[in-house]
């Protein structure tokens, strides 16, 4: 009952190895599924809570089609300076959401510098317990256009939403 990649994306610099350097990647997509109670759980109230903010707010991700990183980071800043309150989520701009949960974060004042983050969630209960499957497409690339972003994004939530419930055995705990 662990956590579970199913498709990994990126600029990934590598290694003397030839290993993946996870952490250097400017741009990258992920999909995870995590059984694991603690994070279903956080999951659950985090997606929720931040979704409904970004749904209140005036933008949405369609606002930023055709710019770039830095673009909206420079613009979330400036909205978030001119309302006198942080305003770096926005709803998503998908007609379906597929029973999951999402929003768009860009660059706050405890992160700054410019990036970008698309999330959703979903959860299910299945035969073998809760479950959350998470798709992240982000980048902290200035020059990354957000469109490619965003198309990706619809295509991972349209391939991933359902992924089936494949009991595994054998597996140790790491």
């Amino acid at each position: 009952m662990g956590e579970y990649l199913y498709f990994l994306a990126g600029d990934f610099p590598k290694n003397e190895k030839g290993l993946l350097r996870y952490g250097s990647a400017k741009t990258v997509a992920e999909v995870h599924v995590c059984f694991e109670d603690d994070v279903v759980s956080v999951d659950r109230s985090e997606m929720k809570r931040w979704s409904e903010v970004a749904s209140q707010e005036a933008t949405d991700s369609s606002d930023f089609t055709n710019m770039k990183v830095g673009e909206i980071t420079t613009f979330a800043q400036q909205i978030s300076k001119e309302a006198g309150y942080a305003r770096h989520r926005a709803k998503l701009a998908m007609k379906d959401l597929h029973g999951g949960v999402g929003y768009m974060e860009q660059a706050d004042d405890f992160f700054p510098g410019p990036w970008v983050r698309l999330l959703w969630s979903k959860h299910a209960e299945t035969s073998q317990g809760s479950r959350v499957t998470k798709i992240v497409v982000r980048s902290s690339d200035p020059d990354q256009e957000v469109n490619p972003m965003n198309d990706l994004f619809s295509t991972l939530i349209d391939r991933y939403q359902n992924i089936e419930d494949h009991p595994l055995s054998g597996a140790i705990r790491m």
